[in-house]
């Protein structure tokens, strides 16, 4: 049996003998077609898919006690690679005290606009990240039942688990194109008016160099985000969640370039700020997020990438109710400059990684109940981003048939629009641009 559902299966009894709070549990069954008739990923253009998702229902509740989880985990039977076990949160409850991978809302514009800076991020598909919960021991303390809620949240950990991101396999030195989700690395190169093939060897580092990493963390805030003002500071030191990546090459037999990758574990500081206002389901508010970056550890002998400082304002509009949401948002980015440092710096400027997949974009989201019947509903929520050049644009839309009382019905359409910019700099929707996709499927509760 494959090792990731052993886990899946092990965590599923585990939580159902543990959690006080009645577990739910779905197996989920899938398929996603690639319809762009330029679509060059992969090979492949249909995948099929089989898992389980495994919740309890009083995760993230203050004042109960056991063990909580989010866990998914699917199987491609077509494409092992694109096969994953996604454990977001598993944490041990006791009145404040909770020990394990958690989910905070550190920052409103971390969370709104998936950046990875406080919490990890399961990029299986790199078009729709999902949060992670860091991983230690949280203590919370506050009051609810006062005129002006307040809390703290205190956060600490030796722990480190980056962010999780799409599978890839190398073979003879290549990254093998079997995942649509993974952007594969440059397979050529130009040295000295000669184009040399790329053989790419991954140096794995001390598996306690990356997990012994400590982190600190703390939120306040005072207000219900609810209905009147709401403030939050939130602040860390903690390693980032994308690994930094050095490399060195040379030049190899029959004309090729062996490049070995070396990931490592690199620090930042991070500082936000949110402030809201609602009332009878209008909120408006703006958030603010600072970053301050370390410079990765790595000898002369490696070629990295080091990041600039940045900060980052996200001003935000929307309407809320028990049958739909709407929500407008812009964010922009200054800083986070990236720098190629090393003795191959020269020509690794235009393919070491940037920061931020973007600099500037507006985003507007919207869910809603559209039909409820007795047992049976339909619900559907879509998001449309872009930048203000419009350069790019990314269109996700879902929607879920409940038609029985176990049974549920889903589909979705990604469709990814990208063109090079007038300085020549593709965005970082271009290695995507046709990765357009439906998806079809069906759960069952048990």
């Amino acid at each position: 049996m494959n090792p990731k559902f052993s886990l899946l299966i092990l965590l599923s009894l585990t939580l159902a003998a543990e959690v006080q709070a009645r577990p739910r549990g779905e197996m989920i069954f899938s398929q996603e077609s690639f319809i762009s008739p330029d679509f060059a990923q992969t090979d492949q253009t249909n995948y099929q898919y089989i898992g389980t998702r495994l919740t309890t229902d009083q995760l993230g509740q203050q004042g109960v006690e056991g063990l909580q989880g989010e866990v998914k985990g699917m199987f491609s039977p077509g494409a092992p690679v694109l096969s994953y076990l996604n454990i977001s949160q598993l944490y041990w409850q006791d009145q404040e005290l909770r020990v394990g991978r958690k989910k905070e809302k550190w920052s409103d514009i971390d969370t709104r606009w998936n950046l990875g800076l406080y919490q990890p991020l399961f990029k299986w598909n790199p078009l729709l990240p999902e949060e992670q919960g860091l991983t230690g021991i949280f203590i919370s303390i506050g009051r609810s039942d006062l005129a002006i809620p307040w809390g703290m949240t205190l956060m600490g950990s030796p722990l480190f688990i980056p962010d999780q991101g799409a599978g890839f396999e190398i073979q003879n030195g290549r990254f093998v194109k079997n995942n649509p989700f993974f952007q594969t690395p440059p397979s050529q190169v130009q040295v000295q008016n000669q184009v040399d093939a790329i053989e790419y060897t991954i140096e794995r580092p001390d598996t306690n160099d990356i997990i012994m990493n400590r982190s600190f963390a703390a939120r306040a805030f005072v207000g219900d985000e609810l209905d009147g003002f709401y403030a939050q500071l939130a602040s860390a030191y903690k390693p980032m969640n994308q690994l930094a990546l050095g490399f060195e090459g040379f030049l190899g037999t029959n004309s090729s370039l062996e490049i070995t990758v070396l990931p490592s574990v690199t620090y930042h500081s991070l500082i936000s700020g949110d402030l809201h206002f609602a009332r009878k389901g209008f909120l408006v508010g703006v958030s603010y997020l600072s970053e301050s970056p370390e410079s990765p550890e790595y000898d002369s002998r490696w070629t990295y990438a080091r990041y600039g400082k940045s900060q980052m304002i996200s001003p935000f509009i929307g309407f809320k109710n028990r049958e739909m949401g709407i929500a407008l948002s812009y964010i922009s980015i200054s800083g986070g400059e990236t720098t190629a440092t090393g003795p191959r710096a020269a020509n690794a400027k235009d393919v070491i990684p940037q920061r931020f997949p973007f600099k500037a974009a507006y985003r507007l989201s919207a869910q809603a109940e559209l039909i409820r019947i007795k047992k049976k509903s339909v619900f559907g929520d879509a998001s449309y981003m872009q930048n203000p050049g419009a350069d790019w644009s990314l269109l996700q839309t879902d929607i879920h048939v409940q038609f029985h009382r176990f049974w549920t019905a889903f589909g979705g359409v990604q469709l990814a629009k990208a063109q090079d910019s007038q300085a020549g700099k593709q965005s970082y929707l271009n290695p995507f641009q046709n990765n357009d996709s439906v998806n079809l499927g069906v759960s069952y509760v048990f």
